[in-house]
């Protein structure tokens, strides 16, 4: 029989979880792991190393909040990194620790450790807000580098007009610190330019006709930065969402409801929304909402507005499995250019997340990272583990092991409806290795099982992380390129290939070539 030949692209748009599997477009696949697209293809992510370990509190040591702060002092100095655990406040500032602890919680159960950050710019300084579920609100203070828990009072480092250990939240907006207490339907904000002082009351459980408590409350930069477009965001965990306009919500003439909408609901967490360029993005229990889409009137069920459009099933059962533990979050991960939605575990599974694309809106699912809470500080993503350690996503290896990424392509006729074999399946990748490891396999009719993973980690190329001498050797080329050939068995009318590798560097995909052969009737 004669031999044709194609060409499958590499998957850079992602996962499609929502179109016909005959009808899935080429630069899309039925699925995606540890893999986010990049120029040229699809590359797998970065990978992660040790901060540094040793945080206790609880259990098991859980990181439960990670806090980036930064200072005013000259070339960054001022700059810290914190963390929490159940049983207090740590400084993990430094590589290699030991971390400090510098704050101890009078509460060490239940939710405690597990709070939000803010920082707070005012006259007497750089100010770190934190608000804890079981502790509330405490304050450090670039000048004298130590945090302390506000207490009730009229003295000048107080607050009153509410109890402060009962506020879980907090965020600034137009010069006013603001607050959510515990349990209610109320917010508190402070006199403008103030960290202390006499907390207003604003209360809004009569604008959450669904009920529950308020989630948070976020300044959102409708015009794209720090103009009079600013809008307060108020979430209740009911799945309401409430949009103020205005500068003083004192003053009726110069502050008003703007909308409100029904989401659906939200899941489990206070960190779910987070800007991105302009835009606030709030994870809901349908997926990832663009605010701006319900401003300029679009429906919020529908899905097609959502940032997780493209794998609004996979989103959809993990929310309806886990959509009340403790964990859903949102993170920006600077370094591989995506948003990541972090997915709570189950009985001590392994971690997963959603990552998207700030770059194409694709979706990928990662695996084998290991964040339990995490913050972006000095460009980097910063994550805390469940067993007390915290780490950095940084270079192309998993804590020295090879990140492995896989994906299924899209299945395809390759120009042909009778039934055909893959004879050979080349895989393009390019990056900084001479040799990748992977394993490559055709699949059929439909098929959506996983191939084992390579054996080996692959190596070689004068840039190939650990493979180098200092001083001695010289940096290569920006990529190289391997394509290593590879058999195939099986047949079917639809095709599509597996590829799984293990990246020790930057490594993409490319594209796959295949040869086949064709025949029989329909």
């Amino acid at each position: 029989m004669p031999v044709s030949s194609a060409n499958m692209p590499a998957p850079s748009m992602g996962i499609d979880a929502i179109s016909p599997a005959g009808a899935m477009r080429a630069d899309r696949c039925v699925y995606a792991w540890n893999a986010i697209p990049d120029e040229l293809g699809l590359r797998a992510r970065s990978g992660f190393d040790e901060w540094l370990s040793g945080l206790t509190g609880g259990a098991t040591g859980e990181v439960r909040s990670m806090m980036a702060f930064a200072g005013a002092a000259a070339a960054s100095s001022g700059d810290r990194l914190f963390a929490t655990t159940a049983t207090g406040i740590w400084n993990v500032t430094a590589y290699g620790g030991p971390p400090s602890q510098i704050a101890v919680f009078p509460t060490v159960s239940g939710d405690s450790g597990y709070g939000v950050s803010r920082g707070c710019v005012t006259a007497a300084g750089h100010f770190l807000a934190y608000c804890d579920e079981e502790n509330g609100y405490y304050l450090y203070s670039e000048s004298s580098a130590s945090w302390s828990k506000v207490v009730g009072g009229a003295g000048p480092t107080e607050i009153n007009g509410v109890d402060p250990s009962k506020l879980v939240f907090v965020t600034t907006h137009k010069g006013r610190v603001w607050f959510a207490e515990r349990d209610t339907a109320n917010l508190w904000y402070l006199p403008a330019g103030a960290i202390y002082g006499t907390a207003v009351k604003f209360a809004v459980g009569a604008l959450l006709p669904h009920g529950g408590t308020v989630v948070g409350v976020w300044s959102w930069s409708y015009d794209g930065g720090a103009g009079p477009d600013d809008l307060l965001v108020i979430v209740g965990s009911g799945g309401d969402v409430v949009v103020y306009r205005g500068t003083d919500p004192a003053s009726a003439s110069t502050w008003e409801v703007k909308g409100s909408w029904y989401t659906g609901g939200v899941p489990r967490g206070r960190n779910i929304a987070m800007d991105s360029g302009g835009e606030l993005l709030l994870l809901t229990l349908i997926g990832v909402l663009p605010l701006s889409r319900l401003v300029l009137g679009s429906d919020p069920q529908d899905r097609k507005i959502y940032v997780t459009r493209w794998v609004d099933p996979i989103f959809s059962a993990l929310a309806a499995q886990r959509g009340t533990l403790r964990g859903w979050a949102l993170y920006l991960h600077p370094l591989d250019r995506a948003i990541l939605v972090a997915i709570p575990t189950v009985g001590g599974s392994p971690t997963e997340q959603i990552a998207i694309s700030t770059v194409t809106g694709a979706a990928t699912r990662w695996r084998g990272l290991p964040v339990f809470s995490a913050a972006t500080w000095d460009g980097l993503l910063f994550f805390g583990t469940a067993d007390g350690r915290v780490c950095r996503t940084i270079n192309w290896l998993d804590d020295g092991a090879p990140v492995e990424a896989s994906v299924l392509t899209a299945y395809q006729t390759l120009g042909d409806q009778r039934w055909k074999q893959i004879q050979t399946i080349r895989p393009i990748f390019v990056g900084g290795a001479a040799n990748i490891a992977s394993t490559t396999v055709a699949r059929y009719g439909y098929a959506t099982d996983e191939p084992a993973g390579p054996s080996g980690v692959g190596g070689g190329g004068p840039s190939a992380w650990g493979s180098a001498v200092w001083g001695v050797s010289k940096w290569g080329p920006d990529y190289l390129t391997t394509a290593p050939i590879r058999g195939a068995s099986g047949m079917g009318r639809e095709a599509a290939v597996a590829v799984r590798w293990n990246a020790i560097a930057r490594s993409t995909l490319v594209g796959v070539d295949v040869t086949f052969t064709t025949g029989g009737p329909l």
